[in-house]
């Protein structure tokens, strides 16, 4: 072989070389381009698990490193008012988050303005510029995104680096995760407000059970005094009795000194003119108490037992007053509204039990009665405890109150600001409320407008007595109240007179307020109840199949799509996996797309070992289906349950298949002809005579003719790249390509078309040199322009211009002066088929250009975007990598 051959050889093998190269770097492009759409899905799925703050935060952080290169990563959340960091990342590793980080006044500016904020080239000179503090540490670039859930802000995520510029890639991908964080910390809060709100009541309920299971005044006192760090995770708690009018005793505390037991400060409330806050049930709250000008007199002796906020709860159960509960807590505390109801829920508690204590050591005149009532309180109390039906607690509540008073007849009235109904009632005749009002006339209308216990020996002296029945001689009449709201009223008659006592109109009272608990918890465990089953038909609508594993190897979850797979949700819910896997017939683990696997172990290490989302086929009734499964750690404090995700992607498969098998059809069978006619149109041209009297015409039509078959054969094309770019078969022919050329040859081949349109081209392109497949640029740029064309008014004009260089790219705009695309559509519209609903052009398009042109731009490394022209109209951007020698 002689030395030119050798040479050719060389030089052919460093031509493919290259070649390769590009395809490679082309490949890798595409292929970080769908490992950030694959982290942000996976992201979206892990965010809908259910998992703790800290669990969260640290998948954000793993997702958002694979879609931002960083060096640090702080998150900043709201804990009540007060802002937290409780995960800070610096180079990969977990560092303790500063107590005043050196970029917290850029974080509050995001806080504040609720808006991302992009320190770009030189953190410290832009912090500057918006006359911000100077950041501490050195950052070449910083970047801060809000956390949204409505109208609340929960916090922030900041990311920085310190070799490289983040841009509006980065700020867009940063948003991305922000908000499906935001959705997940705001259900997280959500479900961790239902479980404490739970939590809470069933530990009143408990609580009950233990203070109306014991009547010693010494038992009650210390059941008060253990449970109240349980409901309020209080560091101190006090119990006040009053004595008279002005004066009252500390009788039993926890968490302070001796010294604080034998000098005992009085409670604010003996402080308010005449205990007006024991008499209204008001309670006295100190929410800070630096802050408080009511507390001076106590701040030293608080300082010195560590006490910095606390809440006074009067004690008082109807006209019956008490003392006071007190519970303190070590800092300044956020009582909300939720949790002062609920510790006044738990001091009428306290105060019942207190008050069943004192009824409990009266006289023995009294003891068998007041003996029977009690136990009937307590034994209402269990009853009610598991009672939701609304009606069974009235029933129940007025049996109790006509078997333990001996009463003939009764009734429980229920109001609100219009009417007032009767909720239960015996011994009245069956007609007995039918008329208008009648429920809120005679002396039970008027315990409903005063709120005052009316207890009649003789009715015959009361003037508003309403007589429902002939026989009856006395009435009691007790409000039922929620703090000073009025709910109803609790009405017993007897035919006997004089046949109510004092101790009945206690007993009435507090049944008064067990009712009141019942109805609260019946509603509460009713929206608890309504929660769990509109998530139960979430999941049982879904279309994917759900299956939970929980760390027992047990199937916790299975909803009714598990059907997809083969299976019933009765066939797994409550087995062991163990179990499904010895019986062959089920197939269980091939059908979770897993072969070969023996027992629970090697199940679950082959789904911790599964990365992103795995496709595979199964055989049922004589056909394949196509599954995608995705695998989701579920983490609680102490072990890790697994959920699996199934989606039917049989469907999307075939469709997939079809519509490819279409284009190719359409592309070859249209291509042939449409060249040949192209052809016979240019001969018919070239055999007309120049000096012939049908020249012109023949000129004429040929020359439109050839432009539509032109178009359509554009079409073709595009259908075909479009089908081999994503099949990745498409070869591009990189090199050197003037630009503006490819913009003279597009205005040169749809010039005659912006005549007829009367519409302007206008290039504003100076020599660039780009390194592009000249062939396929030209067609985006032919694509776009003539989009442009179609929806330009008259008298305006259509402009390609270049703009500035980044990273080795330059960016050309496509801009128009036309109507301009909805927001909605700036994404969808390079998706296939998609054009924008009740609008139409000048001419009809297919909806495939904008697609070519969008993959032709990914495959040379490039991106396309649709922003706003300012003026009205649209700017179709996109970039192109340039040449070395441009570069140079």
């Amino acid at each position: 072989m002689d030395g030119i051959s050798v040479f050719a050889l060389i030089a052919g093998l460093v031509l493919a070389a290259l070649g390769v190269a590009a395809l490679f770097g082309a490949q890798m492009r595409l292929r970080k381009q769908s490992d950030e759409l694959r982290a942000l899905s996976v992201l979206s799925q892990l965010l809908r698990a259910n998992m703790s703050t800290d669990a969260l935060l640290n998948m954000v952080y793993l997702q958002t490193a694979q879609l931002i290169e960083m060096d640090s990563f702080l998150a900043a959340l709201y804990e009540q008012t007060q802002l937290t960091y409780p995960l800070f990342i610096r180079q990969g590793e977990q560092e303790p988050a500063p107590a005043y980080p050196g970029d917290k006044a850029l974080i509050e500016h995001v806080l504040r303005t609720r808006k991302p904020l992009l320190l770009q080239s030189d953190a410290p000179e832009d912090a500057k510029r918006l006359q911000l503090p100077p950041l501490e540490a050195p950052v070449q670039s910083w970047l801060g995104a809000p956390l949204l859930a409505g109208v609340r802000t929960l916090g922030a995520i900041v990311v920085t680096s310190n070799s490289r510029q983040f841009g509006p890639k980065d700020v867009r991908m940063l948003n991305i995760v922000a908000s499906n964080t935001s959705i997940a910390l705001h259900n997280l809060q959500f479900y961790s407000q239902q479980a404490e709100r739970v939590r809470q009541m069933a530990a009143l309920n408990n609580i009950l059970s233990m203070l109306t299971g014991t009547l010693s005044p010494n038992d009650v006192l210390d059941t008060v005094i253990s449970s109240a760090s349980v409901i309020a995770d209080a560091t101190g708690v006090a119990v006040y009795m009053l004595w008279d009018d002005r004066t009252m005793a500390l009788v039993r505390c926890a968490g302070f000194s001796e010294q604080f037991v034998q000098n005992a400060p009085d409670p604010l409330l003996v402080k308010q003119p005449n205990l007006e806050g024991i008499h209204q049930r008001k309670p006295v709250i100190v929410y800070d108490m630096q802050r408080d000008e009511r507390t001076e007199h106590l701040r030293p002796i608080m300082s010195r037992e560590g006490k910095a906020a606390w809440i006074e709860l009067p004690l008082s159960i109807g006209g019956v007053h008490a003392g006071a509960l007190i519970i303190y807590f070590d800092r300044p505390y956020p009582f909300t509204e939720e949790k002062i109801e609920l510790l006044r829920t738990f001091a009428n508690q306290v105060a019942q039990a207190m008050n069943n204590a004192r009824l409990y050591t009266l006289t023995d005149q009294a003891l068998e009665q007041r003996v029977g009532q009690l136990m009937t309180l307590a034994t209402a109390g269990q009853e009610l405890i598991a009672v939701t039906d609304l009606d069974v607690i009235y029933r129940l509540i007025l049996d109790h109150a006509l078997e333990a008073t001996g009463a003939s007849n009764g009734a429980i009235v229920l109001c609100n600001d219009r009417e007032a109904w009767v909720a239960a009632q015996h011994g009245y005749p069956p007609n007995a409320f039918e008329l208008p009002g009648a429920a809120r006339e005679g002396i039970t209308g008027r315990v409903l407008r005063t709120g005052e216990i009316a207890r009649c020996d003789y009715v015959s002296d009361e003037a508003d007595y309403l007589a429902l029945i002939p026989s009856t001689q006395a009435q009691l009449s007790v409000p039922i109240r929620r703090g000073e709201t009025i709910l109803g009223v609790i009405t017993l008659e007897s035919d006997q007179p004089q046949a109510f006592s004092e101790e009945d109109t206690h007993f009435i009272l507090q049944l008064a307020n067990q009712m009141v608990i019942a109805v609260d918890n019946a509603h509460l465990i009713r929206d608890v109840t309504e929660a769990r089953d509109r998530l139960q038909v979430i999941l049982d609508n879904m279309e994917e199949a759900i299956v939970l594993i929980n760390p027992n190897g047990q199937i916790a979850l299975a909803n009714p799509r598990v059907s997809l797979l083969g299976f019933r949700p009765g066939d797994l819910l409550g087995q062991r996996v163990d179990d499904l896997l010895k019986r062959r017939e089920l197939a269980f683990a091939e059908r979770l797309g897993f072969s070969g696997v023996q027992n629970t172990l090697g199940l679950i290490e082959a789904l911790h070992k599964t990365g992103g989302p795995a496709v595979y086929t199964i055989e049922r009734e004589r056909r394949s289906v196509h599954l995608e499964r995705q695998v989701i750690p579920v983490r609680d404090e102490a072990a890790v349950s697994i959920l699996l995700v199934f989606r039917d992607q049989t469907e999307q498969r075939e469709v997939e298949l079809m519509r490819e098998e279409l284009s190719r059809m359409i592309v070859h069978d249209l291509r042939s002809p449409l060249t040949a006619v192209n052809t016979g149109l240019k001969l018919l041209r070239d055999l007309v005579p120049a000096d012939s009297q049908f020249s012109a015409a023949v000129e004429t039509t040929t020359e439109a003719s050839q432009r539509a078959i032109r178009k359509l054969l554009s079409r073709v094309e595009s259908l075909l790249d479009i089908s081999k770019i994503e099949s990745g078969q498409l070869t591009l022919e990189i090199g050197p390509t003037d630009l503006r050329g490819l913009v003279d040859s597009v205005f040169t081949e749809l010039g005659p078309l912006a005549q007829e349109l009367a519409v302007s081209l206008v290039a504003d392109v100076p020599n660039t040199v780009v390194q592009v497949d000249g062939e396929k640029i030209e067609r985006v740029l032919l694509n776009l322009v003539d989009n442009a064309l179609k929806f330009s008014p008259a008298e305006s004009s259509v402009t390609v211009r270049t703009g500035g260089v980044e990273k080795g790219f330059v960016r050309v705009d496509v801009i128009d002066a036309g109507p301009g695309i909805p927001d909605e559509y700036k994404m969808r519209l390079f998706d296939r088929f998609v054009q924008i609903q009740g609008r139409q052009g000048k001419r009809r398009g297919t909806g495939l250009g904008l697609t070519f042109c969008r993959l032709a731009i990914q495959a040379h490394g490039g991106r396309i975007w649709i922003e706003d022209n300012p003026p009205g109209g649209s700017v179709f951007a996109f970039t192109l990598p340039l040449s070395i020698k441009t570069k140079t």
